[in-house]
């Protein structure tokens, strides 16, 4: 498993999603400046942001838009980045509970070895 590897695996995971559920928070972005364009909505990965762990590799995400102005209009909130362990299984870095420590650190169980249920198992199809 390479950081390429990872990509590609968190990128085909985006699109699926994007493909069936279509723009994320269609109204949040079409609110402060008028109309959005449908492909501006794509979430896409930060890759100068993706970071390397002994687990696997850290990948956030933000609006095609939000990377292109900067502003934090145009962007998501809340969206927790993606992980992808060294096995190719892709998980969304969410805290795992209410625990105050896993929201300061959501990548916590990961670097403890406690891995959540991951979105996408190796192998899966969408």
């Amino acid at each position: 498993m390479t950081r390429a590897d990872a990509l590609r695996i968190a990128r085909e995971w985006l699109a699926a999603g994007w493909r069936e559920r279509g723009p994320l928070y269609p109204d949040v972005l079409d609110a402060p400046r008028g109309p959005v364009r449908r492909e501006d909505r794509e979430p896409v990965i930060l890759e100068d942001q993706v970071v390397e762990e002994s687990f696997g590799w850290v990948l956030p995400y933000q609006t095609r838009l939000f990377v292109r102005t900067g502003d934090s209009r145009d962007g998501l909130a809340g969206n927790w980045p993606l992980v992808v362990d060294r096995r190719g299984n892709l998980y969304v870095a969410a805290p795992a509970s209410a625990d105050e420590r896993d929201w300061r650190d959501p990548l916590r169980p990961f670097r403890s070895g406690a891995f959540p249920a991951p979105v996408k198992r190796r192998g899966e199809t969408e």
